[in-house]
This record gives structure tokens, sequence and C-alpha cells, in this order.
């Protein structure tokens, strides 16, 4: 049975964790991580080139806190 690959993004701003989730998700076959962002703009600069069927965000992020980036994520991609 093939199964569909999941394009995952994570933002989070420790290194160790963007580290430890992208190895810990590669494990699976179905599972690329296309993406990892340190901050809040980095993200939102990155969503303009390449949408992920999930993202992972820290909600505790130095520059733009994950609730207000919620609202622009879902407002400018509400798919």
């Amino acid at each position: 049975m093939l199964m569909e690959t999941i394009r995952i993004a994570i933002t989070d701003d420790h290194p160790m964790m963007l580290s430890g989730l992208k190895h810990a998700l590669e494990t699976y076959r179905h599972i690329r991580v296309t993406d990892l962002y340190p901050n809040g703009q980095a993200l939102l600069d990155g969503l303009q080139k390449s949408i992920p069927d999930v993202l992972l965000l820290d909600v505790h992020l130095p520059d733009i806190p994950g609730d207000e980036l919620t609202r622009i994520i879902t407002r400018k991609y509400p798919s």
C-alpha cells in the first residue's frame, strides 16, 4: 500500500528542538520535513514560497507570538 507523503514545516527558536523534531519525524517513510524556521518572520517569508501540509509551530517565539502568527497564516492561507 502506497502512502502519500506528508510535507511538514517546523517553526521553533530552539535549534535542538528543530533538529530533534526533524530527526524524529524523518524516521517515517511517509513524512518529509520540508522547512525549518527559527522565528515567525522566517516562517511568513517561507510560506510565500512553499506551503506544507502540516505546520508545527512553537507558540513562544521571540518575534511574533504564536497566536498572532496563527491568525495571520489562517487569513493569508485559509486552506
